[in-house]
């Protein structure tokens, strides 16, 4: 017996049977880790080039003296900005003497003092979360911004220390800011 029906495409990876891009990209990135902080970062007003950078911050992939040392090749023994510890993408961000005076500066003119980082603060994601939770939610979108981009400057402060042997100021990140 010969049967007169057409071929059909079916999708199986959606009820219906039909084909879309969300029901594709579902599919590809099954079993994938979970990036929970993506909204922090990707939907803000920062530059895509800011944006990147602190998504690679999150993924501890920034070229930091800790993991250049894991990989054998030179780095500063100590944070070129403060000199006091060793230099880790965390430490540079929040933990640095310097790093922590630049966050009270930006922070205090918007009336922000209970949320720059403390001397016990040892992770940059932490206590971007803690921070974005203690304001409204009207404002975050605009805090999560200006972290990235504070965050930027510093990175990019470190970098004309480290590259170009120009001196480590406040005053010259602050008036970057």
């Amino acid at each position: 017996m010969h049967l007169e029906t057409p071929d059909q495409y079916r999708w199986k990876l959606t009820q219906d049977g039909s084909y879309s891009s969300k029901s594709a990209y579902a599919a590809f990135s099954k079993g994938s880790i979970k990036f929970s902080s993506w909204r922090r970062i990707w939907k803000t007003w920062a530059s895509p080039r800011c944006k990147f950078f602190i998504w690679l911050v999150f993924h501890n992939r920034v070229w930091t003296a800790n993991r250049l040392a894991r990989r054998n090749l030179p780095h500063p023994e100590a944070c070129p900005l403060c000199d006091q510890e060793g230099e880790t993408i965390n430490h540079l961000l929040v933990g640095c003497v310097f790093a922590r005076q630049v966050w009270s500066l930006i922070l205090q003119q918007l009336g922000l003092l209970q949320l720059p980082p403390q001397p016990t603060t040892t992770c940059f994601s932490r206590w971007w979360k803690r921070t974005t939770a203690a304001i409204s939610k009207e404002t975050r979108k605009g805090l999560n911004s200006l972290i990235i981009l504070v965050a930027w400057e510093i990175w990019k402060h470190r970098n004309t220390y480290v590259f170009d042997n120009k001196k480590s100021s406040i005053f010259v990140l602050g008036g970057c800011l």
